[in-house]
């Protein structure tokens, strides 16, 4: 019902204003409506109850309702509340000042300490449709992800690692403090540099082979493919012996080929090789030619040791022979023949020794 007001005449005693009984009645009408809507009644209505500054039910788990009218808002303080909208009156920021548990979908479409469209399910963040996900920090700020490993790509999917721009590439452990690098310069013809820390080491394990170049597929453990590919082996001081090193199964050298340097003969190739005691040069490519260290066995038919020719295999005869008209030339001024035979061979054109005579044999 509408408020009742009291009547009470133009003046004091005028006689026009309410009875004493019917101004009561109003007051008893007004309070009981008041009852009613606020409070709780002698006859046991169930509603509000007003003590000091609080509000309460007198209902148990009774909710308490505050409705608008219209486009009315319910303003608590500086906090504005209109349909499902929860605003600042003052347009400052809302501060929730414990922590916020919510059992629904929570979405932003302002600032949430993270810009843009994110949607958080259980573990999972995820962005719109084929919207990219930036994560940026703020000024000199870092991205940390404390995780023992770190997944790239989607499901069974190809992924690239890169960077956003013209950066280069720099992979390290620490922060780059006692690390080895691995570092991708960007741009054309930019260099890839592994580099190791201190003494530390660069190992290429592959259970297969390794092709470098334009190999497609590797035909031994090391294949270099290019129009003219080289291997270059540089010293850092000319008195070193860079080369190549054969090991057995142990790691024990066996054998090398090295360039020689100024504590030998320098720049000139030698070999070396282990002959189950120890391990010597055997051959030497020299600024005029080739020398062998021992003897050296030409198709197992002759071997050439000091100033001695021998033919390898029993009672094969050692042949020198000049080509077409060509003859063989004996320069020195004597000629030692030992073991000539002392009587006629029978055998044409051998040489014997007929009592001081050099003899030719007409067989």
């Amino acid at each position: 019902m509408a408020i009742q007001l009291i009547a009470t005449g133009t003046t004091a005693d005028d006689g026009k204003g309410d009875t004493l009984r019917v101004a009561m009645t109003k007051i008893n009408e007004n309070t009981t409506e008041l009852y009613e809507l606020l409070g709780q009644d002698t006859a046991g209505a169930k509603g509000i109850d007003i003590s000091g500054s609080t509000i309460a039910t007198t209902e148990t788990n009774a909710d308490i309702t505050l409705s608008t009218n219209g486009t009315g808002a319910i303003v608590l303080d500086s906090l504005s509340v209109a349909g499902t909208t929860l605003s600042a009156s003052d347009s400052t920021v809302i501060t929730i000042a414990e922590n916020l548990h919510v059992t629904g979908n929570l979405t932003t479409g302002g600032t949430l300490d993270v810009t843009g469209d994110f949607t958080f399910t259980g573990n999972e963040m995820t962005s719109s449709s084929n919207a990219h996900m930036e994560i940026t920090p703020g000024g000199t700020g870092n991205v940390n992800l404390n995780a023992d490993t770190v997944r790239i790509g989607d499901a069974d999917a190809n992924a690239t690692l890169t960077t956003q721009g013209t950066g280069d590439l720099t992979i390290s452990t620490n922060g780059g403090t006692n690390s080895g690098t691995i570092k991708i310069l960007d741009g054309a013809n930019g260099n890839i540099t592994i580099e190791n820390n201190g003494t530390g080491d660069i190992l290429l394990k592959a259970g297969g082979q390794v092709g470098i170049g334009s190999v497609s597929a590797p035909d031994t453990t090391l294949h270099l493919k290019d129009a003219s590919a080289v291997i270059t082996l540089q010293r850092t001081a000319d008195a070193n012996t860079p080369g190549l090193s054969f090991q057995n199964s142990n790691g024990n050298v066996r054998g090398v080929i090295k360039l020689d340097g100024t504590s030998g003969t320098s720049n000139e190739i030698f070999m070396q090789t282990f002959d189950g005691s120890s391990q010597a040069e055997r051959f030497r490519v020299t600024h005029t030619g080739a020398k062998v260290s021992g003897t050296l066995d030409i198709d197992s038919a002759i071997t050439i040791k000091d100033n001695l020719i021998t033919a390898s295999r029993s009672n094969d005869n050692l042949q020198l022979d000049a080509t077409g008209s060509g003859a063989i030339e004996m320069i020195p001024a004597v000629i030692m023949m030992a073991n000539l035979p002392t009587s006629d061979p029978t055998n044409a054109g051998q040489l014997w020794n007929d009592s001081g005579d050099l003899k030719v044999s007409a067989g």
